[in-house]
């Protein structure tokens, strides 16, 4: 990707996390142009964090207005919004915490979108859309044929996941310590009277020769080929123990997707939860899986769009875009899948032969 320079007041602006992964990796994301699909919950806080980091360049693409629905899953919209473009009223907020990105709001409905929109971005994601398959399945192809970054996320009540897609050949470097022993971590004098917060460390900047950067590759693979992973036959009894149960959430969840053009709503939660059991029964008998994989209760967990699920998946993805961004630390390849309930999350690799 390429970088540009930064200015002193950006510089001090963003020191802190500069410190943290490199005046190279702050160049290339002050270089970074994203697009968003969906500013509901989970898009909302991948903005926010994107646009903290200090990317160049924020397009919020998004054709619906502010409802109830949308105000309880985020903090950039208020009742008062009510009625208006949700675009508009969360790039204007978005604004305020860092005027040096460009932000720009695109209202037309996403799947109406000409192929050449995408051309213009380095990283595209697509969150809290409610998308269908095949319009992910085509803004994936087009971001792999153009050598552009894809997400794709959703939150499902208490549970979510997001997909990634870097394109076949992603290159990264991590960094290596050569000698540990030239590393050292000094205390700051006895500080016994002060209490526990205020006690600090020190590190010490390790010598230039200390570190390398290693150069690695990795293959992702297309949205169309990870969701049809198969698990049935050749799925070993262990294989199946590790899978997250949010992974097979996410298969029922995007078929009713792909049926209704939404997720399932609190205004009529009964009638969904109803056809999401068929769904899971359908899709998991296909499967040759025991519908306990994922039973009732674990259904009911998924209406409507918990603002605490959407931050704590929205930090894990922005911490992805920003990684692929500066082209530094191994991504997460390919699935992650978060289980609200149980307070953990699990990445899964699937699609590949």
């Amino acid at each position: 990707m390429p970088t540009m320079s930064l200015t002193e007041e950006e510089a001090a602006t963003y020191d802190r996390q500069i410190r943290l992964w490199g005046l190279d990796a702050q160049k290339r994301l002050r270089a970074a142009r994203i697009c968003v699909l969906g500013i509901y919950g989970l898009g909302s806080e991948v903005c926010k964090n994107l646009v903290l980091a200090g990317i160049k360049s924020l397009c919020i693409v998004d054709h619906r207005t502010v409802g109830k629905d949308s105000i309880g899953a985020q903090f950039l919209i208020g009742e008062d919004d009510a009625g208006k473009s949700i675009a508009q009223v969360a790039a204007t907020r978005l604004q305020i915490l860092n005027p040096n990105v460009q932000i720009h709001t695109q209202t037309s409905d996403p799947e109406l979108l000409e192929d050449s929109f995408f051309k213009d971005f380095d990283v595209v994601c697509v969150l809290g859309l409610a998308a269908k398959s095949s319009f992910l399945e085509r803004v994936d192809d087009i971001c792999r044929a153009e050598g552009i970054k894809f997400y794709s996320g959703e939150v499902y009540g208490f549970h979510g996941c997001f997909f990634t897609d870097l394109g076949s050949e992603y290159e990264y470097v991590i960094e290596e310590i050569k000698d540990k022993s030239k590393v050292s971590i000094d205390a700051v004098a006895d500080t016994a009277a002060e209490p526990s917060a205020k006690k600090a460390k020190v590190d010490e900047e390790p010598p230039d020769d200390s570190t390398k950067m290693i150069k690695q590759c990795m293959a992702f693979a297309p949205w169309k080929s990870a969701v049809c992973s198969k698990w049935s036959h050749g799925a070993s009894a262990r294989t199946l123990k590790r899978a997250s149960p949010i992974y097979f959430v996410f298969l029922v969840l995007q078929e009713f997707i792909d049926s209704h053009g939404r997720t399932p709503s609190c205004s009529s939660v009964e009638a969904d939860i109803a056809e999401l059991r068929s769904l899971r029964d359908k899709i998991l008998t296909n499967l040759s899986l025991q519908t306990s994989v994922v039973d009732d209760a674990l259904l009911r967990q998924c209406v409507a769009e918990l603002s605490p699920v959407c931050a704590i998946l929205g930090g894990v993805l922005a911490q992805e875009v920003i990684k692929a961004v500066s082209g530094k630390d191994v991504p997460l390849n390919n699935f992650f899948f978060y289980h609200g309930v149980q307070g953990n999350g699990m990445v899964e690799k699937l699609g590949y032969s």
